[in-house]
């Protein structure tokens, strides 16, 4: 009897721990009317002359700064991966290191890119990986 209490209680444990889960699920409706800025580009606190950002609008409309240029697109999510199609953008001529991010992060959306919630920020994973913090 003392072993089935013991293994109930083990069990409840493992339950509650997985309530605990710092990754949450992605969906359209968690991403509509959500606003958020990069913090950091492959584990490297963004320090750039304009800052990345990327909100979602009803409809999963995209739109945002590339960190030089201002861009939007529509977007689907398939198995938390995010795809922005129709890109356009404006024109800007921007730094060097600015045309790098910019021309990487781009990319990476119209590619697709693994998507996740973690801790409460966005992360779009693929050649590299971006963190975003939820901004008002």
């Amino acid at each position: 009897m003392k072993s089935i209490v013991v293994f109930a209680v083990f069990v409840a444990f493992l339950f509650g721990l997985s309530g605990c889960s710092s990754t949450q699920v992605i969906s359209e409706n968690s991403l509509k009317h959500t606003s958020w800025q990069l913090i950091s580009l492959n584990g490297k606190k963004a320090q750039f002359s304009a800052p990345v950002s990327l909100k979602f609008i009803e409809a999963l409309q995209v739109s945002g700064s590339s960190g030089c240029n201002r861009y939007f697109g529509s977007a689907s999510l398939q198995d938390n991966t995010l795809q922005v199609g129709n890109l356009g953008m404006t024109r800007k001529l921007c730094d060097e290191a600015s045309n790098a991010v910019e021309q990487q992060f781009l990319a990476l959306l119209q590619s697709g890119v693994k998507a996740t919630f973690i801790e409460g920020k966005l992360q779009l994973s693929g050649e590299q990986t971006f963190l975003f913090k939820a901004v008002k």
